[in-house]
């Protein structure tokens, strides 16, 4: 990826001193076309195919992003491109949580005279996570005074439109201002199979039962949560 931003200035932009919107006119992003997927698009856009474009968003509602690609010669990792649809000429588009440390490695580039984002990584084939897009990024760092603020980037982070697999942590019952996390997965062909997070038929279920607990070094009440508690066999 290539940033056409001098040193002197991505120092102060990592520190929050400069704007964004001094940001935005010193930063161009590119870099390498690796999916194969939209290597073929570009080349059925500069063919004149004027349904290319629609034909790929079609695909993707179809199948879901991101796009998991095959590494010719590699059977040890996939290629992994994320996703995000917009119109904008401007944009710092990032994938979590990647881009937490340093933004900037990691902002998506996008495909010239379309509405498609992307930004691929190389992972190993058995790999499964969970992330959050921030479709309108601050550039601001990880280690900001307070990114759980208002303005802070915690603040930009929602799960990927494109992808319909989500993962839901409820709300703590026991906290006023908790509310539902919803986070995107991934899930690689090679993941290992997780037979325990689903129903079964004929499995009693458990409950959580919550323990309470004094820290005497954090001088709180802490919690603990477990599960299966109480659970009795019905054979």
């Amino acid at each position: 990826m290539i940033y056409r931003v001098t040193s002197a200035i991505l120092s102060l932009l990592l520190c929050g001193v400069f704007s964004q919107a001094y940001a935005t006119s010193q930063i161009e992003i590119t870099q390498p076309l690796d999916s194969p997927r939209l290597v073929a698009l570009k080349k059925d856009l500069k063919s004149g195919r004027s349904d290319a474009l629609d034909d790929f968003w079609h695909e993707v509602a179809h199948q879901g992003a991101p796009l998991i690609e095959a590494i010719k010669g590699d059977d040890q990792e996939q290629l992994v491109t994320f996703l995000w649809r917009d119109k904008s000429k401007q944009k710092f588009v990032a994938v979590f949580p990647f881009a937490r440390v340093n933004p900037l490695l990691h902002l998506m580039a996008q495909l010239e005279g379309t509405d498609v984002w992307y930004k691929s990584y190389k992972l190993r084939s058995d790999a499964r996570f969970e992330y959050l897009i921030s479709a309108n990024d601050s550039l601001k760092p990880f280690a900001t005074t307070d990114p759980s603020a208002e303005d802070g980037w915690l603040a930009a982070l929602h799960p990927d439109l494109l992808n319909p697999r989500r993962f839901v942590e409820p709300k703590d019952s026991e906290r006023l201002d908790s509310e539902e996390e919803i986070s995107s997965v991934v899930e690689l062909p090679g993941a290992p199979l997780q037979p325990f997070v689903a129903e079964r038929a004929k499995v009693v279920k458990g409950h959580v039962e919550v323990i309470r607990y004094e820290s005497s070094t954090e001088g709180h009440t802490a919690r603990l949560g477990i599960y299966p508690a109480g659970l009795q066999s019905r054979w």
